[in-house]
């Protein structure tokens, strides 16, 4: 099966165990605060004992609009708490690291922390007393392919042997390989986001994780980029990861909103894999509302076979007038299969009720207004644009 089929089959599998599942939302609604996504700003980030480069992280939050009825739910953003994790050991291991995690200092305001890489190479340093216990979690984690780093650990378990079982004199010589591969094949960095929110009594906290690669970025080798989009609907953009002018979309209850997202130039990069053979990125959207339904969780450049056109569409259908409030926040984001990642939130309005409802006495088959784009003042930023319309 090739790689296109593969995801093809996975986007439809997953599907299939959500439509299972009809009794619980869907993973795209919004129903209680959510860290929605983490944008690194380089995906890709220099590193080397010559240079190290900063990366720029962003947090999207995202809050639902208050209910009708039942509790009113937290409703600021009371703390955004950073850290950083040198070697992360996957989902496999509850994303535990294998060392001490490092706090990092963030923005509340704006949901931004940065990290120096430099820090990440002073960090290093913390697996040489650690190596015993870090050689123990790389024999469990590395692949066979990963020619470095199974010379590592054959090395350490030949100078355990030479020293009669003993690793003291193993560690300083392991720890200097290690590093080695490190440097040489680039390292993920995992970054840990806490974030809580408040109604002034009750909290409610949530956690997320975005890796980041560190590595020798060359002219033969450059850098990955975060894949950009812009989102339409009925032919008028509303908004764009490119930070174009936004819009707000206007519609009436039960109306279904068609988006039409694009991509920007570049957004899907080519580039030479580890084998050396030559690939295009594959992108994804991932789709998320606070109010109505979304037709698909995700979108994706995935196609049946080869040649057949890309379909990165969504609907979002309205529910009916007792159940929409006046406006509401949505997001899509996008993301590629080397750790980029950007998105945008966007606002819908809902009509007035004389627009959307046939006036006393009509007779025939009324229909409402079109569903339309109207200006709207561009917002600057991830967190900013998510606090507009209720969200946090």
């Amino acid at each position: 099966m090739n790689r296109t089929m593969q995801t093809v089959c996975l986007l439809a599998l997953a599907a299939t165990a959500i439509a299972c599942g009809s009794a619980f939302s869907p993973q795209s609604f919004i129903d209680k605060p959510r860290i929605v996504g983490i944008r690194a700003d380089p995906p890709d980030v220099q590193f080397s004992d010559a240079e190290q480069g900063t990366v720029t992280l962003t947090a999207f939050l995202a809050l639902p609009v208050l209910p009708k009825d039942g509790p009113a739910g937290p409703r600021e953003v009371k703390s955004l708490d950073w850290t950083m994790c040198v070697l992360n050991l996957g989902s496999a291991a509850s994303y535990a690291c294998a060392v001490p995690e490092m706090p990092m200092d963030g923005d509340l305001a704006t949901g931004i922390a940065t990290f120096d890489g430099a820090v990440l190479h002073a960090q290093l340093e913390l697996i040489r007393p650690l190596m015993p216990k870090f050689i123990g979690f790389l024999k469990q984690t590395v692949t066979q392919s990963d020619v470095c780093q199974s010379a590592v650990i054959a090395q350490w378990d030949a100078c355990v042997a030479v020293n009669g079982g003993v690793d003291t004199s193993c560690i300083d010589p392991g720890f200097e390989a290690e590093k080695a591969c490190i440097l040489a094949a680039g390292q993920e960095v995992t970054f840990h986001l806490t974030a809580t929110w408040t109604d002034g009594t009750t909290d409610h906290s949530e956690d997320a994780y975005k890796k980041v690669r560190f590595r020798t970025i060359t002219a033969q080798s450059p850098a990955n980029r975060n894949p950009g989009f812009t989102l339409a609907v009925a032919q008028a953009r509303v908004a764009g990861t490119d930070a174009s002018p936004v819009g707000a979309v206007l519609a009436c209850p039960k109306q279904v909103i068609k988006l039409e997202p694009a991509l920007l130039p570049g957004a899907r990069e080519n580039y030479v894999d580890a084998t050396g053979a030559p690939q295009e990125e594959f992108v994804f959207l991932s789709w998320y509302t606070s109010v109505g339904d979304m037709d698909r969780l995700k979108s994706s450049t995935a196609t049946a076979k080869p040649g057949d056109p890309i379909d990165l569409t969504n609907k979002l259908t309205l529910p009916i007038a007792a159940d929409m409030p006046d406006t509401f926040q949505a997001w899509v984001f996008i993301r590629d299969d080397r750790l980029g990642l950007d998105g945008l939130s966007y606002e819908v309005r809902r009509r007035a009720d004389a627009e959307c409802v046939a006036p006393a006495g009509f007779k025939g088959t009324f229909t409402p207004p079109a569903v339309e784009v109207v200006p709207i003042t561009p917002v600057n930023t991830p967190t900013a644009s998510a606090r507009e319309g209720g969200a946090a």
